[in-house]
C-alpha cells in the first residue's frame, strides 16, 4: 500500500507538468512587468493648518521634514516647517511650526536641504510691498521659530523684490531678484561662504531669467525670456548658460535637478499651447541634453513636472478636465509611466491636486482637497508585494501539496 500511494503521488506530480509549467511562467511575465511599475501605495498624513482652514506642502528633505504655506489664526499666509516629532505618522498639535515674517504678514516656505535649512520669501513691511529672499536656521536646535533665526538675503543692485526658491546641502541658494540697475526680473545665486547674491547672466540680458533648482554640485536650473519666449537653461557653476530648449521649439521651464543632473520641468508640444512634463538627460554621445515627454494623465491635457529624486522618479501635476473645470491630479513617473497617486491611496476622502516634492525614500508631499479645504499631505510609500512574488508562493504551495498528496 504504502509503495503504492507512493507511485501515485509522483504519477501526481509528473503527469501535472503543464499547471506547474503554465504557472512558472506567468511568474516570469509578472516580474518583467513588475520591475517597470508602480510597486507601492500610500499612506497619507494630513499636515493640517496654523489654525486656520489652508496648507500647501512645497518640499521634504531626506528625513521628512516639509515646508510649505499655511493660513494662522489671523488668516494671514506664512512659512511653516513640519516634522513628525513622536514618530506616529499623524500630525499633532505643535509639529507645524510657525516660522513667522520679517514685519510683514506674508512669508512663503520654497525650499529645504538636509539641514533644516528653509528657504522662501517674506515681506518686510506691514503693508507687504516689499517681498525678500530668505533663509530660516534652527540655531539653538530646539525645533521651534525663534528670534533672529528668518534672515534676508538680500537683493540684486539694491532692487525691489527677490525670492529664493531652492537650496541644496552646501546651503547655497538661488531664486529671482529684481535688479535695482535694470528693472528686470534676475536669476541669482547665494553663495553661502561669501554670503554674496550674484546675477546669474541670462542668455539675453534685456529680458527676465528665473533660478528654479540647484544640486548638489552646484548645476542649476530655471527659464529665461528670449525674444519674447521662455526657455529652460542650465548652468553648471562656471561656463556659459545652456538653453535646454523645447519640445516643439516654443516654450519650456526647468523647475528641478537631480544629484545625477537629471532636469525636470515642462515643454509646449506639437506646436499648440498646451504644455507637458518633460526631463532633460544629457547625451554623452552627442554632448548635449535630450529632452524627452512625460506626456499626461489625459491625452491632450497639460502637466508639469516639480519634484526629482536621486533615484530619478518624478512628481508633479496633471490636468484631468473631464469637467472642464481645470481640475488637476497628483501624478509619479516611475519607469516610463505616469500614474495618478489618488488610485494608489490606502485611504478616501482625499483628492490629490498636485505633488510637489519626493525624496530618495519616496515619500512625497504637496497639496490636495479634505473636507471641503485645500490641506498639505505627506505621502508615506508602503511596499506592495509583487505580483512574481506572489507567484512563486503559489508554485511552491502547488509543489508542496503534491508532494504531500
Amino acid at each position: 500500500m504504502k509503495n503504492e500511494k507512493t507511485y501515485k503521488s509522483y504519477a501526481r506530480i509528473i503527469c501535472a507538468p503543464k499547471q506547474i509549467m503554465a504557472l512558472a511562467a506567468m511568474v516570469f511575465v509578472c516580474a518583467a512587468t513588475a520591475a517597470a511599475g508602480l510597486n507601492y501605495t500610500y499612506d497619507i498624513i494630513d499636515l493640517g493648518t496654523l489654525s486656520d482652514v489652508y496648507s500647501s506642502s512645497y518640499n521634504i528633505n531626506s528625513t521628512g521634514v516639509i515646508t510649505g504655506k499655511a493660513t494662522n489664526a489671523s488668516g494671514d499666509v506664512h512659512a511653516f516647517m513640519w516634522m513628525d516629532d513622536n514618530s506616529n505618522n499623524i500630525s499633532d498639535s505643535g509639529e507645524m511650526r510657525d516660522l513667522g515674517t520679517l514685519g510683514g504678514t506674508i512669508s512663503w516656505g520654497y525650499g529645504i536641504n538636509n539641514l533644516n535649512q528653509i528657504v522662501g520669501l517674506v515681506t518686510t513691511d506691514v503693508l507687504d510691498n516689499d517681498a525678500r529672499a530668505f533663509m530660516w536656521e534652527d540655531l539653538n536646535s530646539n525645533n521651534q521659530h525663534d528670534a533672529g533665526e528668518m534672515v534676508s538675503l538680500g537683493v540684486l543692485n539694491s532692487g525691489t523684490d527677490s525670492w529664493a526658491f531652492d537650496i541644496n546641502n552646501g546651503s547655497d541658494v538661488v531664486g529671482m531678484s529684481i535688479d535695482g540697475t535694470t528693472g528686470n526680473e534676475r536669476a541669482f545665486i547665494w553663495d553661502s561662504v561669501s554670503g554674496i547674491m550674484s546675477d546669474i547672466d541670462p542668455l539675453d540680458t534685456s529680458y527676465n531669467s528665473w533660478a528654479k533648482g540647484i544640486n548638489d554640485s552646484g548645476f542649476v536650473v530655471g527659464k529665461n525670456d528670449i525674444a519674447g519666449s521662455e526657455h529652460a537653461f542650465l548652468w553648471n557653476g562656471t561656463d556659459p548658460i545652456i538653453d535646454l530648449g523645447s519640445i516643439d521649439d516654443n516654450i519650456s521651464g526647468a523647475l528641478a535637478i537631480n544629484n545625477a543632473g537629471i532636469a525636470i520641468g515642462s515643454s509646449t508640444v506639437n506646436n499648440t499651447t498646451v504644455e507637458q512634463a518633460v526631463k532633460w538627460e544629457y547625451n554623452i554621445d552627442d554632448d548635449d541634453y535630450d529632452i524627452i515627454s512625460l506626456g499626461a494623465l489625459l491625452a491632450g491635457e497639460e502637466s508639469n513636472a516639480i519634484g526629482i529624486n536621486a533615484n530619478g522618479d518624478i512628481v508633479g501635476n496633471s490636468e484631468f478636465d473631464v469637467n472642464l473645470d481645470g481640475s488637476t491630479k497628483a501624478f509619479i513617473y516611475v519607469g516610463g509611466v505616469m500614474y495618478d497617486l489618488n488610485e494608489h491611496l490606502n485611504s478616501t476622502g482625499w483628492s490629490l491636486t498636485t505633488a510637489t516634492a519626493i525624496n530618495d525614500s519616496g515619500q512625497i508631499v504637496g497639496e490636495g482637497s479634505i473636507d471641503g479645504q485645500d490641506h498639505a499631505f505627506l505621502l508615506n510609500p508602503v511596499a506592495v508585494p509583487e505580483p512574481a512574488t506572489m507567484m512563486l508562493l503559489g508554485l511552491g504551495a502547488l509543489i508542496s501539496r503534491r508532494k504531500h498528496n
